[in-house]
């Protein structure tokens, strides 16, 4: 998945003007009038890109829906996903949270991200990783 923060250069808790301010610089340095080749396909491609991810993370909601996502993606990369589930998908005693694994016994947590809103639960029997969205 690509990181729309990566592309614009911020951290991904950079607030809202920061990330316009960035978005701008970036749209005035790559405008055809600016560059001394004109305008090029890759840079109408990366204006096109500079585009959609200032409409996404803009939107409070599709910046949310995006950065879960995209942590979800970062996860994927550490730990073999068996699958994904919202936390009302799962039960909870003494603030503990679990659920039955696909191998027949139980996954419990194993760690919260809380920056992200996900937990992860692990199977001790058949290392199934399950990512559960807490929002």
């Amino acid at each position: 998945m690509l990181d729309y923060y990566a592309v614009l250069n911020v951290s991904r808790d950079s607030s809202c003007e920061e990330i316009k301010n960035k978005y701008k610089s970036l749209i005035l340095q790559n405008h055809p009038d600016k560059r001394l080749d004109h305008a090029n396909e890759e840079s109408n491609a990366f204006t096109r890109l500079l585009n959609v991810i200032w409409d996404t993370l803009s939107d409070s909601q599709m910046r949310d829906k995006y950065d879960r996502e995209l942590n979800q993606s970062d996860l994927r990369q550490h730990f073999v996903i068996g699958d994904s589930v919202h936390v009302s998908q799962t039960d909870s005693k003494c603030g503990e949270i679990f659920m039955d694994c696909r191998c027949g016994n139980t996954a419990f947590l194993m760690s919260t991200f809380n920056h992200c809103a996900v937990a992860l639960l692990g199977c001790d029997f058949c290392s199934q990783v399950i990512v559960v969205d807490l929002s």
